[in-house]
């Protein structure tokens, strides 16, 4: 999201349908770099659980391999 500069209602509403598709499979949805505005809007709208908001692409990507080494029982 880090190129996302704006999103409008309609964008808004895209990403929530997504997000609720993605649970409904039993994924878990996960969004990195949201700027200010951005995410201001979906603060506004709770439209996402802030476990799955990262600062940046590399902090997901090690929450991701720490849940993963856990799970597998790397650790």
């Amino acid at each position: 999201m880090a190129g996302v500069t704006y999103i409008s209602s309609r964008g808004l509403a895209v990403v929530i349908t997504t997000i609720k598709k993605v649970r409904a499979g039993g994924g878990k949805f996960a969004m990195a770099e949201l700027q200010p505005p951005v995410r201001k809007v979906f603060e506004i709208a709770a439209a996402l659980p802030e476990e799955s908001v990262f600062a940046s692409q590399e902090e997901a990507d090690r929450y991701f391999d720490a849940i993963q080494r856990k799970v597998g029982g790397g650790e």
